[in-house]
Parts: structure tokens; sequence; C-alpha cells
């Protein structure tokens, strides 16, 4: 039985819930924000969608011009392969915005065909060879798409009914926007905003993951038995040793709800791996999770990283790809990959990793972050100051941060950036183990010792990275530093 969560339109099938679009059996390559495109669109078959909500929606947490819209949306007509002038499927409403003016139906649904007109694929030849056969072709577009429009009007009728008064007394009318969905009952929108919450995990970002958190909280308000949404939750929390109680307890809550879930299992070995340095079960979880799914692209992520972290670089590099392989357009596993890539050494490789995920999607911040490292290490300065630059903006910084880098490069360069920095992290509290890398880097080994001590002592995120983050490499043959490894319970490495 065909997904709700698919949609068919001429040769192409959009899935929802994966976030792929495929042609036949072809899978198309789309970025995240035509996708997110081509989804409103087609959620809108025949209604304009002015440029004002295109920005709103797909672009909820920056300000960008209406120029990054008309970028996206070309990108989106070669992915389907129609060209400016010959709107099979958008149509550009001067001044306005865009429609969808193709069919837009669940898969295995048949399209809704006037009587008088033949099914759209033996239509579009003939339209395409003279300017009688485009009007026809057109008018029979424009009346499958008022027809779907129609249908599904006619379907929630009795829906809205039977629920308008609830929708008032329990807030939903006034928050379909936020739990993505527009007439659509509870469990419905819980599993529209679980899929928009993972969609914001995923990003990267304090905002994102903040939006991801909001969305997951709202899925399980909609449908407290709905078990992806305490998975979600659980995701949400596990970058955060604070919460790390609360990530497992929606994980194990997640499991009770449905045992034959394996994101939950996953995102139990992170918080074992990152937050209680507890190995073993870090890998028991990871085995889990890829008992139950063997394609769960998390699982695979972290195993790999989990092989990285303990210096198995060949394991950690085979169990990446697989992941690559399973989701090539995944961008925290790109981004993964090219950091594990750098880890183990090998420069080059990262370097065309990153650029592969940078042709994806230019803005992720975690690919700049890579970036950044790579180019530290190789001592293109100027290189690692673009870099360190769009992550501050990627993150939230402020204009004004930006200035203050560029002036401090251009008054001493690489050491005085640093110097700049250390002082900013210092003054608010920052990372001991930002400040460990900081002080490695200006070639201070006690005081690089000093801040790692302290950072394991405050069970800092990344000190899971000691034992093979390139900038502490002069550091290992230190009996204070192999020390520091036998706390984490990592391989006691020297030299």
């Amino acid at each position: 039985m065909s997904s709700p969560s698919s949609i068919a339109f001429g040769p192409f099938r959009l899935e929802e819930r994966e976030r792929i679009l495929w042609r036949d059996t072809v899978r198309v390559p789309l970025t995240a924000k035509p996708f997110e495109i081509l989804l409103l669109l087609v959620r809108n078959a025949g209604r304009v969608v002015s440029k004002d909500e295109f920005l709103r929606e797909i672009w909820p947490d920056v300000v960008v011009s209406e120029g990054n819209l008309k970028q996206n949306v070309a990108l989106l007509r070669k992915s389907l392969e129609e060209a400016e002038g010959d709107a099979a499927w958008i149509e550009a409403v001067p001044r306005v915005g865009y429609r969808w003016i193709g069919p837009a139906t669940p898969a295995g649904v048949a399209s809704p065909v006037p009587e008088a007109l033949p099914p759209s694929g033996a239509i579009v030849p003939e339209a395409r060879a003279d300017a009688r056969g485009e009007l026809v072709r057109r008018v029979w577009l424009r009346r499958s798409a008022a027809a779907v429009v129609v249908a599904a009007s006619l379907s929630f009728a009795a829906f809205l009914s039977n629920r308008a008064t609830e929708r008032r007394a329990d807030g939903l009318e006034g928050d379909r926007h936020r739990s993505g969905a527009v007439l659509a009952d509870p469990p419905t929108a819980a599993r529209i905003a679980t899929e928009r919450g993972r969609y914001y995990w995923n990003r990267r970002t304090d905002a994102g993951l903040k939006r991801s958190l909001a969305l997951f909280e709202r899925a399980i308000a909609l449908a407290p038995g709905y078990a992806p949404a305490y998975a979600g939750l659980a995701d949400a929390c596990v970058f955060d040793l604070a919460r790390r109680a609360d990530a497992v307890g929606h994980a194990r809550r997640a499991l009770e709800l449905d045992p034959t879930l394996a994101q939950p299992h996953a995102t139990l070995g992170f918080a074992a791996m990152f937050h209680d340095w507890s190995w073993a079960e870090a890998r028991g979880a990871f085995a889990k999770a890829l008992e139950s799914d063997p394609e769960n692209v998390p699982a695979r992520q972290w195993l790999a990283l989990w092989h990285a972290l303990r210096g198995d670089h060949g394991s950690a590099r085979a169990e990446i790809d697989r992941a690559v392989s399973i989701d090539p357009v995944a961008l925290p596993v790109l981004a993964d990959a090219a950091e594990l890539a750098f880890l183990s050494g090998d420069e080059d490789r990262a370097l065309v990793l990153v650029r592969e995920g940078l042709d994806l999607d230019g803005e992720f911040i975690n690919l700049h972050q890579v970036s950044m490292r790579i180019a530290a290490r190789q001592r293109r300065d100027a290189d690692w100051l673009a870099e360190k630059i769009a992550v501050a903006r990627l993150s939230g910084g402020a204009a004004n941060r930006q200035r203050t880098l560029e002036a401090a490069f251009d008054l001493g360069g690489y050491d005085a950036v640093l110097g700049e920095e250390e002082k900013r992290l210092s003054g608010n509290g920052g990372d001991p183990y930002a400040l460990a890398e900081i002080r490695a880097a200006l070639g201070d080994r006690n005081g690089a010792l000093a801040h790692l001590e302290r950072a394991v002592a405050s069970r800092s995120f990344h000190c899971v990275y000691l034992g093979v983050e390139p900038a502490f490499a002069p550091l290992r043959d230190e009996p204070r530093f192999q020390a520091l490894l036998a706390r984490l319970g990592l391989p006691v490495a020297s030299g």
C-alpha cells in the first residue's frame, strides 16, 4: 500500500518521509532548499505561493533576498528537466510568486483526467510539437491540479466540521503552521512535525536544534503515543551533556512504545560514548540499532566515529562509506566522513568530501568547520580565517565579531586571531577543550595540558577526540596526556 507521504506527478515520485525525489527508478539529486520548495509547491497545488511565504517557510531563521529563491527555483526546474519558458510543473506569477500547475496525487492513485483529453503521457509529445498542443496540455494540467485541490477539500470537509470546536479548545488551530500540518488530524500533524523536526535537527545549528526540539515536543503533545517523536526528542537532547538524562529517558520511552525502532538504540550509544565514556556499552547499542535496521544512517555514522576515536581508521572508513552509500545527500554524514578522513591524516580525501558536501549546501556549518581545521593544519592562513568567519556567521555570531577577527588578522595574522579567540572564550567561561586547542596551536604544551585536564574534569563534549586530534599530537608523549587518555578509556598512545 502506498505511503500517504508519497506524491506522484508525471514520471516523478516525491517521498516526503524519506526526503527523496525519484524519476521512475532513478533518484534525482536535490539539495535541501529546492526540495523544500518542491514540497511547499505540491502541497499547495493550484494556489499561488507568494515570494514572502517562500522566504518565511524555506528560510525561517535567516534573512535572504528574492535572488536566493529564484536561484533555488531554477535549480529545481533543472532537476525536473523544465525550461524557464516551458513550465510543465511550476508557473512563475510575475511580481507575486510561483504556482504548481502540474498534478500532484498520492502515488498509486490515478490523476483525475477529463474525458475529452488523453492522459498526460500521451499529450506531452504533441504539445511540444506545436503551440496548440502546448495550450491543450496547459489546460489539462490546470484542470488536473484544480481537481486535486477540490477532491482534497471535499475529503476534509467533514473532518473540519467535527474538529473546529476541538481546535479552538486545544490551540491546534492557532498552531497549524508550527505543527507542519494544514487541514490534518493530530496523528498526521504529529508525523509531519516529527519529520520537520528531523530536518532541522540535521542542520546541526543551535537554531536548528531549538526548532527541532519544539517540533518534537509539539508532535508528542498531538500524539502522546507516537514513538518516532520521542526518538527525535532524544536526539535533540543528546548533544547537550546537561540534557543527557532527558535524552536517555526519551530514547527508552520510544523503545517502550515501539521496540522495533533502531534510532533510539543509536542515540543511547551516542550518549554512552560522548557523555559516559562507556565504550563497550556504546558498541553494544550501535549493534542493537543495526540489528533492527542495517541501514540506519546515524548508527553507521556514529559507529564509524567510535572506531576512529579508538584509532581504528580502517574500520571507521568502512562504516562511514556504508553510511554515505545509504544516503549520499545526508550532509551530517558527509561532514563526518570528511572529519574522519582528516583525523586519519588523509587531508586530500577530506577536502574532496568537504567540496562534495558544499556543492550540495554551501551553508552547512559542519563542513565549514572541517574545512577550517584542514586549513589550519596546512597553515593556509587566509583560507582558515575565511572559514572561521563563515563558521561564526552560521553559528549566529554578531557582525562585529567578523570585524574583530579581520582586524586581528590584519595586525598579527594567525597567532593574533588565536589570541583574540582565547580572550573571548576566557571571558565568557568557554569550553576548556577549545582553549586547549588554542594553547597547543600556539606551542604552549603546559597551558594546553592544564586546559585539557579541566576539560576532562568537566566532561567537555569533545574530550572523546583527545587521542586522535592532530592538534594534540605533540603532547602524546607526555605522562599527563596519557593519564587523560586512560581516564577516558581510550587506548594509551605515545609518539
